[in-house]
């Protein structure tokens, strides 16, 4: 009998294991194109169809045409009109979600479903396979860092990519120089047991409440050394910085959300003829907090694990693997000269008030700080009008200098050296840059394969208006799963939601009801911001995911794999709570009464608690 290496037979059985998916993706391939209805005798242009009928047909950049009508892609070329089931259009964020948490290779699972979508594009023709494969790189990787819109010259990728690898570098600073243990040894006064830092996670994240992306990685990085010490595990923590990021930001009252929030909604509220709401953008924004169940629940969930130490599913298990390999960071007494939390806590401050002071300059104007409102509304406005990527890259560059500067005048690193680990923390940000590339590549194709007008056409419009929060959940959970964007969810959903809410709720004018009508719309306007962070969460593609399990230095599969089961029982009882008792007509505050009953019995019925640590 043949024998192979141990490691070679794992890895062929393990191979093997998934045969069948693989050969299954490559057979659609081949499959789809021989099936595909075509119209040899209609050679009218894209353009030409879409002016006969503009209200059933979208046409996306590449040409590709969405008609809604029959729920199909229409593809041209010289030889007619192809047409294909527009179900496909999920396919590409299929094969990425699903290759990735069966073979933990997140890189080519984004790639082999960017490659789809191409292929889908280009309408499956055989002759394009290759240049298919070269877009993209030539195409879609560009675009997804920079692009144009209007002419205007697109830069908030790239804004992201380089507030990452500056952070990235500020953080290797203040290791090395010593800073980080200074601020483990200084928290760790206050938070002396994995319970506690845990609570101080949390507790910072909800204190940098402003920005989800600022919380992500300033939270992730300081905290990672005080968790590894009382052998927390990766995956615990980028779930804590993970959920304490979207859903605090998507909620609280000033942040760099709200102006982007507000809009949605005021565009949703302005596509509507049937009755005239007095309330505005921002009062019907606030109204709806009573029915934000995902991120209040989320973070009440967090807090049940915390307090009762109890974990389940994956989570257990990283747990459990955590405090038997003793994961701790070692300090290296040789490279460290000094160990004074001062090191770490300026930087961070300098990056934590300069993202203040930036949104504060760049949100500014005279119209604002001169008109007669009060202080918080002129700091909402700004805050409304800010250029959140201009400001972190500003808090970040400048806390680099900060960082390099302090370790001079402490004498805990020289210049040169300070210098050299600056550029080793950027190198450690990019595999993580270059998923979240990947990511944003893979989002434009699916845009293009109009994946977000498909499922939003599945809404019903002929249904008891108090159940339609249950399907706008669903449906933007779905789609915030499929592109890995809460914001681009937001921005597909509030302008076909709020009019057939409305619509709906009046018989389409013929009967209005405020009284009837006001807690459906509010709750829909909730429950679509609360499906897009929940789809965001459980999303391996979605960018605050990504940045998560970068700033913990946590496998992303792994971070995926565990914080899924929480995002979904969390998931579950919102959409039980938000949608089905809210359709029973339960008032919003018992609906939260058993939202909170639910997550308690599920953490202690189904919860474990696991072995201790003690430093």
């Amino acid at each position: 009998m043949l024998k192979y290496p141990l490691y070679l037979r794992y890895t062929m059985t393990g191979t093997l294991r998934y045969f069948p998916i693989v050969l299954s993706m490559i057979l659609l391939c081949f499959w789809v194109p021989l099936h595909a209805q075509t119209e040899e005798d209609s050679l009218q242009t894209a353009t030409q169809i879409t002016v006969e009928s503009n209200d059933s047909v979208e046409e996306s950049a590449s040409g590709l045409i969405y008609d809604h009508e029959n729920q199909e892609l229409v593809y041209h070329s010289a030889n007619g009109k192809k047409r294909y089931s527009a179900w496909l259009s999920l396919i590409p964020p299929l094969i990425a979600i699903v290759f990735a948490l069966l073979f933990k290779e997140v890189h080519i699972a984004l790639v082999l479903g960017i490659f789809f979508g191409v292929f889908t594009l280009n309408g499956f023709q055989f002759s394009r396979i290759l240049s298919s494969l070269l877009e993209i790189a030539d195409t879609y990787i560009l675009q997804a860092i920079a692009w144009t819109d209007g002419g205007e010259l697109q830069t908030g990728h790239l804004s992201i990519i380089v507030f990452s690898v500056l952070i990235g570098g500020m953080v290797h600073v203040i290791s090395s120089n010593g800073g980080m243990n200074g601020v483990v040894s200084k928290v760790s006064m206050l938070a002396t047991s994995a319970r506690r830092s845990q609570l101080a996670t949390m507790l910072m994240g909800c204190l940098i409440f402003f920005d989800d992306y600022a919380n992500s990685l300033v939270v992730g990085n300081t905290m990672r050394p005080l968790t590894d010490k009382f052998k927390i595990s990766r995956e615990k923590l980028a779930y804590l910085v993970d959920s304490t990021a979207a859903p605090i930001a998507s909620v609280a009252f000033v942040t760099t959300w709200i102006g982007y929030q507000l809009s949605e909604i005021e565009k949703g509220l302005s596509l509507q003829n049937y009755v005239s709401i007095s309330d505005s953008a921002y009062g019907i924004f606030l109204g709806s907090l009573k029915y934000a169940h995902y991120p209040v629940f989320t973070l009440f969930f967090m807090l049940l694990l915390i307090v009762s130490q109890r974990d389940f599913g994956a989570m257990k298990k990283a747990e459990d693997n955590a405090k038997q390999a003793a994961q701790q960071t070692k300090n290296s007494s040789e490279k460290q000269k000094t160990s004074h939390w001062v090191n770490a806590a300026i930087p961070v401050l300098t990056l934590v008030g300069m993202v203040i002071i930036g949104l504060i300059i760049t949100g500014s104007n005279a119209d604002i700080w001169g008109s007669s409102a009060s202080f918080f509304t002129k700091m909402r406005e700004t805050l409304s009008n800010a250029d959140s990527y201009v400001a972190l890259i500003w808090a970040s560059f400048l806390a680099c200098i900060v960082a390099v500067s302090i370790s001079k005048i402490t004498g805990s690193l020289g210049v040169k050296d300070s210098i050299q680990s600056l550029i080793e923390g950027f190198k450690s940000m990019v595999p993580a840059v270059v998923i979240l590339v990947l990511a944003w590549s893979l989002a434009a194709v699916i845009e293009q394969l109009h994946t977000a007008s498909f499922l939003s056409s599945l809404v019903p419009i002929n249904f008891n208006v108090y159940w339609l929060p249950s399907i706008f959940f669903i449906l933007s959970a779905l789609i915030a799963f499929s592109t890995g964007s809460s914001w681009n969810t937001m921005a597909v959903m509030y302008p076909i939601c709020i009019p057939i809410v409305i619509g709906v709720g009046t018989r389409f004018g013929a009967e209005v009801d405020l009284n009837y009508l006001m807690p459906v719309l509010l709750n829909t306007v909730s429950v679509i911001l609360a499906a897009s962070v929940f789809g965001d969460h459980c999303s391996p593609i979605s960018d605050t995911t990504i940045l998560s399990s970068l700033a913990t230095d946590c496998d992303h599969i792994q971070h995926v794999r565990t914080q899924l089961p929480y995002a979904l029982t969390v998931g579950a009882v919102s959409v039980f709570t938000g949608g089905v008792l809210f359709a029973l007509g339960l008032p919003w505050y018992l609906l939260y009464l058993v939202g909170f009953i639910s997550l308690g019995a599920i953490v202690y019925l189904i919860g474990k608690k696991g072995g201790t640590y003690e430093v």
